[in-house]
């Protein structure tokens, strides 16, 4: 049997999870080699960051 990897479905936008959803925030990173408070690693599933509005940004190298 041959793996074949599932077809991919963005997730609909207009879900209450997804309006409710803050806007992400960006920080500069203060002291070398500490994240900032709140800091996120992405995964190896996509991942999307709200912008604001109604615009969404999925991740392009979502890794480990």
């Amino acid at each position: 049997m041959d793996f074949v990897l599932p077809e991919y479905h963005p997730p609909d936008f207009s879900r209450l999870q997804f309006t409710d959803a803050p806007v992400v925030t960006f920080e500069r990173v203060t002291k070398e080699a500490v994240a900032p408070a709140g800091f996120h690693a992405t995964s190896i599933f996509p991942e999307y960051f709200h912008l604001g509005s109604d615009a969404w940004r999925l991740v392009d190298e979502s890794r480990m």
